[in-house]
């Protein structure tokens, strides 16, 4: 099998939606337009970052596609914006003691990363697309204008640090146990994350460095998700994952591999 689970074609980005020539984007003024979503931080507007059209970008969020291996920010630098993804999953890394990247986070839609710098702080982790898809960059600036307006903001930004420890806590139990459970956690927690029907493109070598684990541990481990019909492939991704796959990778007949 190719060392890429899914196929590589980039997302293509949505077209550019209404928004305030100045002052504050339309979505803080009027609320959050019907079926982008209940919070405010990802009801925002769709400007396609390759548009032609001059944009005063201290103004207005501006839509970005999530290119695979594209880094967002570098750990330690500051940042001036925050990213609210509408579409994929982007991985917060940190380097290990032994020097190795460690992920830390998997943020996935409606997730907001790079929240520091909304408190003047440097990005504590790297933030990189693990997943293509989407996102809205949004200035500092216009979140702390929609903060002045809107007396639910503060709350919404509260409940995105409380989602970003409870992203980092379910990362962290995927962890633990036989490598094929944790690869079965993995694709369980990505079948939820990612839209029904779309083929999950991750390689193994992303695989590996989430749980520590080789790429032989990574391959042998899929194999035997296929072999008990767990897991479907379509070309070199991942078409289906039944949605029992953890409770059921751990039933009796382990291979000694993942004893």
């Amino acid at each position: 099998m190719d060392e890429t689970v899914g196929p590589v074609t980039e997302t293509t980005v949505a077209a550019a939606a209404d928004t305030s020539c100045c002052g504050l984007p339309e979505w803080a003024l009027h609320g959050p337009p019907e079926g982008r979503g209940t919070s405010p931080l990802c009801a925002l507007p769709e400007w396609d970052a390759g548009a032609t059209t001059p944009v005063h970008r201290g103004d207005r969020a501006t839509r970005i596609a999530l290119v695979r291996d594209r880094r967002l920010y570098a750990a330690g630098s500051v940042g001036d914006c925050v990213y609210v993804l509408k579409a994929g999953v982007v991985k917060h890394t940190a380097t290990a003691d032994d020097g190795r990247n460690a992920v830390v986070r998997l943020v996935t839609a409606g997730g907001v990363s790079g929240l520091e710098a909304i408190a003047g702080l440097p990005y504590r982790h790297s933030a990189i697309v693990l997943h293509p898809g989407s996102a809205c960059r949004i200035p500092v600036d216009v979140i702390k204008r929609y903060e002045e307006v809107d007396s639910e903001a503060a709350k919404q930004l509260c409940q995105a640090w409380q989602q970003a420890v409870d992203d980092s806590e379910r990362l962290l139990r995927m962890t633990h146990g036989p490598a094929l459970l944790r690869v079965a956690s993995l694709l369980q927690f990505l079948r939820e994350a990612i839209p029904a029907g779309e083929l999950i493109r991750i390689r193994r070598a992303d695989i590996a460095d989430l749980f520590a684990l080789t790429e032989v541990s990574v391959a042998r481990a899929l194999s035997e998700l296929r072999k008990r019909g767990l897991i479907a492939q379509r070309g070199n991704g991942i078409a289906h994952i039944d949605a029992h796959i953890v409770a059921l990778a751990g039933a009796p007949g382990l291979s000694a591999d993942y004893i």
